[in-house]
């Protein structure tokens, strides 16, 4: 039995970028260049779709064409994820780099859908707002050392 899965033009393209890029960078490690410029080459704020209902694919759909990264985050993948659950609607899921920022059942009411997607649109965003400065504290001079005495 074969198992295949629907995929987004936008996540074709990603997919082809991707592919692309490891090439590159294969290519880049062969000729030993060191280009500054094509070593740190990497792809920031993928979204992919983990869904497999109208429900999913119309919240990965809103979320996709709404979404507006905050301009300090990097380094990151949102993965929107489904479980279908009979008579409470289905069970959506948003990760950041397998962190768990929104769970919500969401109904088959496009109403529903709209503000279930404005809320994980929040959620991830204040996410990756808050684990940017975390990350920018961590590494603060106070925290930096050997850690020898």
């Amino acid at each position: 039995m074969y198992n295949f899965k629907i995929i987004t033009v936008s996540q074709y393209i990603m997919i082809m970028m991707l592919i692309s890029a490891g090439a590159l960078s294969a290519q880049v490690k062969k000729k030993g260049n060191s280009d500054p410029s094509l070593i740190g080459l990497e792809i920031d704020g993928m979204i992919i779709s983990e869904t497999i209902s109208k429900i999913g694919n119309d919240f990965y759909d809103i979320f996709y064409t709404n979404w507006n990264p905050p301009p300090q985050a990097k380094n990151y993948t949102i993965t929107i994820s489904e479980k279908p659950f009979p008579l409470q609607g289905n069970l959506i899921t948003v990760k950041v780099n397998d962190s768990k920022v929104f769970e919500r059942f969401v109904q088959p009411r496009y109403e529903s859908i709209v503000e279930s997607v404005n809320q994980a649109i929040q959620y991830t965003a204040n996410y990756l707002i808050n684990y940017e400065r975390i990350q920018k504290d961590l590494g603060g001079e106070d925290l930096s050392g050997t850690g020898i005495f």
